[in-house]
């Protein structure tokens, strides 16, 4: 055991004492954390004088011991969950401790540490208390099926805890919506619809179910996808469904960015296309007859320019009608 005394708040190790003078002096006594339940017999000395005996009393064996525990240090998921594990944590020390946390998970894995609900790498527990403490494990996106081993701890340079759990990962779940050819892009023109033939894959290990559809489009435009519900995928399966694409009449030329996502709870995949809008051949074909009716009637205006005044009233005649039927169209 370690002790000290203390005088008037110092530590001494003498003291004067006058004749018919009282002093007062503090004795701490230190008991070790690993120590038997019994009674220890102290002799406070002061040399040639007196000796003052001690009995402390230790009703309860000491330790260094510290628990790790969990309730389930097994769970079992697909490649993308994440594995929540309950631990606790005690301290069955005489004293308040505080501990590292460290874990040795499979390379490509993260492991965090909550205590009480906040991510940290080290703990503070008083004396014979618990902390309860959320381990999150994340596997590594490269992850294959099996069985993977995550052995944690607590340490301190006086006690160290140890506790191994374990995910056991079932497959992966993965999926790709493309095109048959890959391309996803296309021409459309103002107000008609445009199909395109998509591919879903299933890239992962898993089945799939019940894959979904949505999308993402400009304002007036639809779109639609038949079959709009794909009930199963097996692993490394694939299947078709054809999209429906309608632009708005009122889309001006130029490049449109719909996207098309399929998805399913475990996965998700979204297809981003750019699609050309063109003008309708009508319009291109009227806009050709306006040009050369102008400049026909440009062409007359000027021949009835040499006719003098009166060719020139009809010219400025036939100026002010195309006008007036440029501003009335």
């Amino acid at each position: 055991m370690e002790f000290f005394l203390k005088g008037r708040g110092y530590s001494i190790k003498r003291i004067a004492v006058l004749p018919g003078e009282k002093k007062t002096v503090s004795l701490t006594l230190n008991v070790p954390l690993k120590v038997e339940k019994g009674k220890y017999n102290i002799r406070l000395v002061a040399k040639n004088y007196d000796v003052l005996p001690i009995v402390v009393n230790v009703s309860e064996e000491g330790t260094f011991k510290t628990e790790f525990n969990s309730d389930q240090i097994n769970m079992e998921g697909h490649s993308k969950s994440n594995f929540n594990f309950s631990t606790k944590l005690k301290n069955h020390t005489s004293e308040k401790q505080l501990y590292s946390l460290l874990a040795l998970p499979p390379r490509g894995w993260n492991v965090a540490f909550k205590p009480n609900g906040r991510q940290a790498t080290a703990v503070e527990i008083e004396a014979g208390k618990t902390t309860n403490i959320t381990v999150e494990v994340q596997p590594s996106p490269q992850v294959t099926s099996g069985s993977f081993k995550i052995p944690i701890k607590a340490t301190n340079k006086y006690s160290t805890a140890d506790l191994e759990l374990e995910v056991v990962i079932k497959g992966s779940y993965d999926l790709e919506l493309t095109t048959p050819t890959g391309l996803l892009s296309a021409n459309v023109t103002s107000g008609r619809e445009k199909q395109l033939d998509l591919l879903l894959r299933n890239t992962g290990t898993s089945e799939l179910r019940n894959v979904s559809f949505s999308s993402s489009k400009p304002k007036d435009w639809e779109i639609s996808i038949e079959p709009d519900t794909i009930s199963v995928i097996q692993a490394g399966g694939s299947t078709k469904v054809q999209a429906t694409i309608k632009s708005s009449d009122k889309a001006i030329p130029g490049d449109y960015l719909p996207k098309i996502t399929a998805k399913t709870p475990e996965a998700t995949s979204t297809a981003s296309f750019r699609i050309m809008v063109k003008t309708p051949l009508l319009w291109g074909w009227l806009g050709i007859f306006i040009i050369l009716g102008t400049l026909g009637e440009f062409i007359i205006c000027l021949e009835n320019t040499v006719g003098g005044n009166g060719g020139k009233e009809y010219r400025y005649k036939g100026i002010d009608q195309k006008i007036r039927r440029a501003y009335s169209g």
